[in-house]
């Protein structure tokens, strides 16, 4: 959902030009880059406004658990169950077109009509799936718009709300959480956070900065708050804000607690942001610091996971931080051991473009 979004206004959001990605320089193209690896670890995008200089902030909100009355929670499991059935699909047919492509390039046919029949069937069952999504889809909008009218519960509510904005109606979402109540929500300060990422993404900052220290004062353990806090500083003038921010993940590092509040983001998530935010504005040292930090915050399953795409990320950063100070050996070991990782030329293509210097 977010990415075409950040390539289209990367160039304004992470190095200050009026490019395109196509034509950046390779310095450039790696920044870039950061700034996407970074909007992947915390939900947060900030891309090119309409007007001259201005920004704007798209927040990606997960659908909560466990939250809501059992009719809204069997519509929320039936989307999931249908968008997660409609992405197997959709990668089945990807492999057998791969495979399709590569019997054609050896002269091979006999399998090719198999290969193209079984792309058939898959499709016209994907098919199905997207038809049922859409339904659902409409039927979740229309009540919706029915909650702006009647009365709802809160929880509800708050579910509406994120569903609609994850369908790419944010005035809808923003209407809905503009009506639920804090004095009497189960979790008042998880209800701040999303009446701030309605300011924010309507460029109320003041407003949104407000609310977000709202939420923190409820739910100090929460993340997503600091993470939204922390990415509007960030464009308020780095070097300005960068010590505030500092405090800021400090303070959050300290009462961050994973076993009371169920995220999918983590403390990794704001040093990265830090990180990135440093490389950016050339200061290569907070950078090093940053990236080390997250690193060190990294949970045994982003370490040694089957998928430990989150520890490429960090130690390309890392990378990056020592190419700036001129310890081209120390960045050239990183690349080094990361293009020996790398499972084939496409991958080690991908880590290349995240560099700001020229590949090893």
């Amino acid at each position: 959902m977010l990415g075409a979004a950040i390539l289209n206004g990367v160039s304004v959001a992470t190095i200050g030009g009026g490019s395109t990605f196509a034509t950046l320089s390779a310095a450039q193209k790696g920044l870039a880059m950061a700034s996407v690896s970074a909007t992947l670890l915390d939900g947060v995008a900030v891309v090119n406004g309409t007007g001259t200089g201005s920004l704007n902030y798209i927040v990606a909100l997960p659908t909560p658990k466990r939250i809501g009355s059992k009719r809204m929670r069997l519509l929320v499991d039936n989307l999931d169950e249908l968008g997660s059935d409609e992405r197997e699909l959709s990668a089945e047919i990807d492999d057998l077109t791969n495979k399709l492509v590569k019997e054609q390039a050896k002269n091979v046919s006999y399998n090719n009509e198999k290969i193209t029949n079984k792309i058939t069937e898959i499709e016209e069952k994907r098919k199905i799936l997207i038809k049922k999504r859409l339904e659902l889809e409409r039927n979740i909008l229309s009540q919706a718009k029915n909650a702006l009218k009647t009365t709802v519960i809160t929880e509800d509510m708050v579910l509406l709300g994120i569903l609609s904005k994850g369908l790419g109606r944010n005035s809808l979402f923003a209407s809905l959480v503009e009506r639920i109540p804090t004095d009497n929500a189960k979790d008042g300060g998880y209800v701040h956070y999303l009446k701030a990422v309605a300011k924010i993404e309507k460029n109320q900052i003041d407003q949104a900065l407000k609310l977000l220290e709202l939420s923190s004062t409820h739910n100090p353990y929460a993340i997503e708050p600091t993470i939204l806090r922390l990415n509007v500083l960030a464009n308020m003038g780095f070097d300005r804000k960068k010590d505030e921010m500092i405090a800021v993940v400090s303070k959050a590092s300290k009462m961050f607690d994973a076993d009371k509040y169920v995220t999918p983001y983590s403390l990794v998530s704001l040093h990265y942001r830090i990180g990135s935010s440093a490389l950016k504005h050339k200061d290569y040292s907070l950078a090093e610091d940053q990236f080390n930090q997250a690193l060190r915050e990294r949970s045994l399953f982003e370490k040694y996971g089957p998928n430990n795409s989150i520890d490429e990320i960090i130690r390309i950063g890392l990378a990056n931080a020592y190419y700036g100070q001129g310890r081209k050996s120390e960045a050239e070991d990183i690349v080094i051991r990361l293009l020996e990782k790398a499972k084939d030329g496409s991958a080690r293509e991908v880590i290349c473009q995240q560099l700001v210097e020229k590949c090893v």
